[in-house]
């Protein structure tokens, strides 16, 4: 069975239940973002504390849209859309929940996922943090030009500690965000990364689609939850200058004219300021910015 959009007053009924008929093996999937809500151009992460997407590290670019054009399309009528530039150190796109989801019964989680750039050296991994700590997968995925599907294996052997110290088992029992990170330390290039269809699974997760490349991901500072009055220790591998050049080329311009503009604010360092805190029944966000 699957699911591709948590309704409005029902959709965290719907995921505590199939969370709970995991177990009995009733349902396999549940697809919680496939970007077929949203309209062409729309905006829907729009900074490092967004919703119902946030953006942050500073390759990012550009926002993240929603596209309906053609050859960028990985699924149905919409995919999402992120831009980077390379080789900066990181860029993280996440899916926000409105309130903790307890993720502990899924087995897996996959997307389906392209690359505008041929040529590109760029890895994708699994995040998912409860807002002071962030696990990744252990294992990151090699991006081409064509569409693919990975699955990352959300169970605890399979994660790997990347900031905060709060156990894992925690962590997956109150999740605040789930995404992606992407790196690149391989040649100077922008880069429109496509997604679609992130997908919760249970049972035994399908083997991942490729072998990864061998890249170390460097620690995020994750948006926390709570204000601290002073800035977290940055670690070695995010003591890179965080600001982007003013010139820096936008991943696709004819995105930028279609709603997905340049962005002109400050660019957001890794230690991320806190997010708003107005849980509401749905996870996506009722105002979502216009494109």
């Amino acid at each position: 069975m699957t699911h591709s959009r948590f309704n409005k007053l029902f959709g965290w009924v719907f995921l505590l239940v199939a969370g709970l008929s995991a177990s009995d093996g009733l349902a396999e999937s549940i697809v919680i973002e496939d970007f077929e809500a949203y309209r062409d151009g729309q905006i829907v992460g729009g900074s490092a504390v967004s919703r119902p997407w946030r953006r942050f590290g500073v390759a990012t670019t550009d926002n993240i849209v929603a596209t309906n054009r053609g050859e960028k399309i990985l699924s149905g009528r919409l995919s999402g859309q992120y831009g980077l530039f390379w080789p900066n150190t990181f860029g993280s796109a996440r899916l926000v929940f409105e309130v903790p989801a307890d993720l502990s019964s899924y087995t897996a989680a996959s997307v389906a996922v392209k690359s505008t750039v041929p040529q590109t050296t760029t890895s994708i991994v699994l995040a998912v943090s409860n807002g002071p700590t962030t696990y990744h997968a252990a294992v990151p995925r090699a991006v081409t030009d064509q569409p693919q599907v990975f699955t990352f294996d959300l169970r605890e052997a399979n994660m790997v500690l990347v900031d905060g110290n709060e156990p894992y088992q925690i962590v997956i029992s109150q999740v605040d965000n789930i995404g992606f990170t992407f790196q690149s330390r391989e040649g100077q290039y922008a880069e429109t990364m496509l997604l679609d269809d992130l997908t919760l699974m249970w049972g035994k997760p399908t083997a991942a689609t490729e072998p990864a490349r061998p890249v170390e991901i460097p620690a995020e500072s994750e948006p926390k939850a709570k204000a601290v009055p002073e800035p977290e220790p940055v670690s070695e591998s995010e003591s890179e200058p965080v600001s982007e050049p003013a010139s820096q080329p936008v991943a696709d311009p004819e995105d930028a004219a279609a709603g997905g503009s340049v962005i002109e604010e400050e660019p957001v360092s890794d230690a991320e300021p806190a997010p708003e805190s107005d849980p509401k029944s749905d996870p996506k966000s009722d105002s979502k910015p216009e494109g």
